[in-house]
């Protein structure tokens, strides 16, 4: 899920980890933004700000886990059959598919597994800095 916050100094890189108890927070692709604009006492406008990645691990606190949960951010379980569904289709020479949607479902098949790469360097990460 996406989450915004105000920068106090330079922009976070890499990946941030928080503890809450049971719950193990992950932080990820920090990106700088528009600064929020509201009318109140906590008028906001001016402040630098940031949105990022972020991944709640429920539980255990291991390598699978955090894949799982980071993959499961992203592509929930509906997303996962249509991206096999769609990629049985596109590989089977028969199917009426036509090239340009063949072809989308062969680039939506490889951004899942560019993101499951991603997920488990993220985890790795992570289990580095929990020492």
């Amino acid at each position: 899920m996406k989450c915004y916050g105000t920068l106090a100094g330079e922009l976070p890189t890499g990946v941030k980890v928080v503890v809450e108890c049971a719950l193990l927070r992950i932080y990820f692709d920090f990106e700088k933004c528009e600064p929020a604009r509201t009318d109140g006492p906590e008028d906001t406008d001016g402040e630098d700000r940031y949105v990022c990645e972020n991944v709640d691990v429920e539980g255990v606190h291991d390598y699978d886990n955090m894949v799982s949960a980071i993959i499961m951010d992203r592509y929930d379980a509906n997303k996962r059959d249509a991206i096999f569904a769609n990629l049985e289709m596109a590989r089977d020479g028969a199917s009426e598919l036509d090239e340009g949607k063949r072809d989308e479902y062969l680039k939506e098949y490889a951004d899942y597994q560019e993101y499951r790469l991603k997920a488990k360097r993220i985890a790795k990460e992570v289990l580095d800095k929990l020492g």
